[in-house]
């Protein structure tokens, strides 16, 4: 079978969940006009955590592979592994810092559709990574909560479907009727962060950007060894577009601008430094609106 990865959130958010995923009751991003020198982490220190394993069970009774949680390069990442003949089909995973943020009903079960990070594999595969920054979701040392659901077929020896399935990753029980799990993984501090700073200039706030026209993306960086920065959207305090995965951290990028959703106001820009992971967003929101042609 095919093996698929995606990059979110963190590095990158790309195949399988773009910014239009990001779904209610999800991690929100870091308040408008923080800076991070990972202070919160010790300020020469990273993210870290060993890694840990749990089955991955489809209908409660059939061990249909394993879930894998580990941090390499300050990257969070959730690999789904099957074994025995099992493939997924779809995958949903939320990453919360605590089980209220994960969407839930008002009983108490999980709303997969909701969860922040998901996709539809066809064809089938046989595993499948997402991988994001834990930054997105805390500022200090902690527990992340973390629940993933798959559907998940198994084959015979010609490729044939003899079962379907749906699979959750080992853990406690959500509060609802259903035998849905999560589990925690514990993102430590460990040295060897390089202290640095990323100050965002523009647009910082109470700009009126055109669509389809070019705008300046402008920031300032102190460190001693500049690499690259994702650039991201963000409307409301979540992420809805993925402006730059990976440029070179030169203190400009050219942007032709592009909304989301059709929406005009409450747009601020985050930008992340991915060698030293420092992190800034717009001071406050500025609007995205129609003003004729880009051509």
């Amino acid at each position: 079978m095919n093996r698929r990865t995606a990059m979110m959130g963190g590095l990158a958010l790309l195949a399988a969940c773009l910014a239009g995923c990001v779904g209610s009751g999800g991690p929100t991003g870091p308040s408008a006009g923080h800076v991070s020198t990972f202070a919160a982490f010790g300020g020469d220190t990273i993210p870290c955590g060993e890694p840990e394993t749990v089955v991955l069970w489809a209908g409660q009774n059939f061990e249909a592979g394993s879930v894998t949680v580990s941090i390499t390069g300050r990257v969070l990442c959730i690999d789904i592994e099957t074994a025995d003949g099992w493939v997924l089909t779809e995958t949903h995973v939320a990453v919360a810092t605590s089980l209220d943020s994960i969407p839930q009903t008002g009983s108490g079960n999980p709303k997969i559709g909701k969860f922040l990070f998901q996709a539809e594999h066809d064809p089938a595969v046989a595993s499948y990574t997402y991988c994001t920054d834990p930054l997105e979701y805390l500022y200090e040392a902690g527990d992340v909560f973390i629940a993933v659901h798959a559907a998940v077929q198994r084959l015979d020896e010609s490729g044939n479907v003899v079962q379907e399935e749906t699979a959750w990753a080992d853990g406690l029980p959500f509060p609802g009727n259903n035998w849905a799990t999560y589990f925690t993984y514990t993102v430590d501090e460990c040295f060897g962060g390089e202290e640095c700073a990323l100050t965002v200039i523009f647009p910082n706030g109470g700009e009126e950007l055109c669509i389809d026209f070019p705008a300046v993306i402008a920031w300032d960086f102190t460190g001693e060894s500049p690499e690259y920065v994702r650039i991201e959207l963000l409307r409301e305090g979540t992420v809805c577009s993925a402006i730059a995965d990976s440029v070179a951290n030169t203190g400009s990028f050219e942007w032709i601008v592009q909304g989301c959703g059709g929406h005009e106001d409450g747009y601020e820009v985050r930008i992340t430094e991915l060698g030293c992971g420092a992190v800034d967003v717009s001071d406050g929101p500025f609007r995205i609106v129609i003003c004729g042609s880009g051509e």
